[in-house]
């Protein structure tokens, strides 16, 4: 039973990772169907689709168990790093008062 119970909370949080931000991959689509045609709308979805089942098989696999803290650790400075690069070239590109 307890077995059961952890399946149903690591299949709940996989897929409140998925629901939480559905909105830039919206806009995406929305924005790459408008410029590129109707066709940009599957490839979106696809390649979204595609790192999903990647992120499922190595929870599957084990890989949460695995990951060691300093891991976890690089990948964080390292998702931090991008979201600051994102913030820079979002703030130059986009701001009119650059």
């Amino acid at each position: 039973m307890l077995e059961i119970l952890k399946m149903l909370g690591i299949g709940f949080f996989v897929g409140l990772t998925g629901a939480l931000v559905p909105e830039p991959m919206l806009f995406a689509t929305i924005e790459t169907s408008l410029t590129k045609g109707w066709l940009s709308g599957p490839k979106v979805v696809s390649g979204h689709a595609l790192i999903e089942m990647v992120i499922f098989v190595l929870i599957v696999a084990g890989f949460s168990t695995q990951a060691a803290q300093d891991a976890v650790l690089w990948i964080s400075i390292d998702g931090g790093a991008v979201l600051v690069l994102f913030g820079f070239g979002t703030w130059f590109i986009m701001s009119p008062w650059f």
